[in-house]
């Protein structure tokens, strides 16, 4: 029987690299039909496909490579093999029925090991796993995540986006964040702002449109005092949104600066970005005009150049679906809901105390919480406690 390839490739190290290859390839193939078709942007699939795969195929090659380097040196020792493969005879009952065995089990072995891949790969870029799984640590920005504006909006969506430069900069990213959960070297609470966040025109302006025009909108607020009655106060206000746009109307408002028309940009001196000592505007005609602080000692020269930002949706809707409120402002939003009984004394300055301070862990905040406020009553308002102890376990 004439072989197709060279006797120094009939040897086991080459075979085994090269069924690692065939089989990377052939997940591959199968892979990357699957998300095609599938009609969706799947980034965590695009992981598998595009990136792990393809190092096991490589890998394969490799072993290829060895194997025939290694039996060449086998062959100039004078180590040759007899180049005898099995002889399998179909028309042996026995053995026919083992072939037809091992073929259909091999066959069911690799059509459930595809289906249970693809339901792993589907289920890593799920919000869940995301948020419970694989980022146990961020339990607070997912539990804000689901009430969120943005809660129908996946993870991957945000955190890592369509290209192959941002999601390979993402897992690069994840890979150190696992090993930072792996041996609890993660900062608590998490820092803000995440740099290694992707501009908002990857991932914000995919949905929201950089050139649309608001009008003024109008913003409603209850608040409430820290008085013993917690009175009740309340501020409306009409917000000039605008646009930068001038086709669709006059350029101004709070979105004046939108990157459209105006690109700006600004120098922050501190991790929080809160310091800004530098701020440059150019319009759409090139024209620049530089902002520099009088209250803080600055040498545009020389800084450090990470410090340069362009500015974008991000800079102020810096939390758009992890939106931690003041405790003050739940309180507020719970008191003008009923959730809490407005006519229990002092409650709005009792709640912002016990949530303002510090706790070692959720549930011994929601202990601390609990008996913190039903003793304040309990001492302070006896009466008060006595009839009304069923809102005050409900505060």
């Amino acid at each position: 029987m004439k072989k197709l390839f060279p006797p120094i490739v009939y040897n086991p190290v080459t075979l085994a690299g090269a069924g690692i290859a065939v089989v990377s390839f052939g997940l591959i193939i199968f892979l990357f039909i699957l998300e095609f078709f599938s009609g969706e942007s799947r980034p965590y699939l695009g992981i598998i496909t595009f990136i792990i795969l393809p190092v096991f195929l490589i890998l394969g090659l490799l072993i290829i490579a060895y194997g025939i380097i290694r039996e060449r040196r086998r062959i100039k020792k004078g180590f040759e093999r007899s180049g005898k493969f099995i002889v399998i005879d179909l028309n042996d009952v026995k053995q026919r029925r083992v072939v037809a065995t091992f073929t259909i089990g091999t066959l069911l072995l690799l059509i459930f090991s595809a289906f249970g891949s693809y339901k792993a790969f589907e289920y890593s870029e799920s919000d869940e796993f995301c948020g419970k799984i694989c980022h146990e640590v961020m339990e607070p920005e997912y539990t804000a995540y689901l009430t969120s504006p943005h809660s129908r909006v996946g993870c991957v969506g945000c955190h890592i986006g369509s290209g192959a430069n941002w999601f390979v900069k993402s897992k690069i990213s994840g890979a150190y964040q696992v090993y930072s959960v792996l041996f609890n070297k993660y900062s608590k609470p998490i820092p803000t702002p995440v740099k290694e966040l992707r501009p908002a025109e990857g991932t914000c302006e995919q949905c929201h449109s950089p050139g649309h025009f608001f009008s003024e909108i109008k913003y409603k607020s209850d608040y409430f005092l820290y008085d013993e009655a917690n009175t009740k106060s309340s501020i409306s206000m009409l917000l000039k949104i605008g646009g930068g746009n001038s086709e669709l109307g006059r350029a101004e408002g709070i979105h004046w600066h939108m990157n459209i028309a105006n690109k700006v940009e600004y120098i922050h001196l501190d991790n929080k970005r809160n310091v800004i000592p530098w701020v440059k505007q150019i319009n759409s005609e090139g024209k620049e005009i530089i902002y520099r602080s009088t209250e803080i000692e600055f040498d545009e020269k020389n800084f450090p150049e990470e410090n340069r930002r362009t500015m974008d949706c991000i800079d102020c809707h810096n939390r758009p679906s992890h939106i931690y409120n003041p405790a003050d402002k739940s309180i507020n939003l719970s008191l003008s809901l009923d959730r809490i009984d407005k006519s229990l004394p002092y409650i709005k300055s009792v709640s912002v105390d016990v949530l303002e301070t510090g706790y070692s862990s959720k549930q011994v905040a929601l202990d601390s919480i609990r008996i913190f406020i039903t003793n304040f009553y309990r001492f302070n308002y006896p009466e008060v406690y006595k009839n009304k102890l069923a809102d005050i376990e409900q505060s």
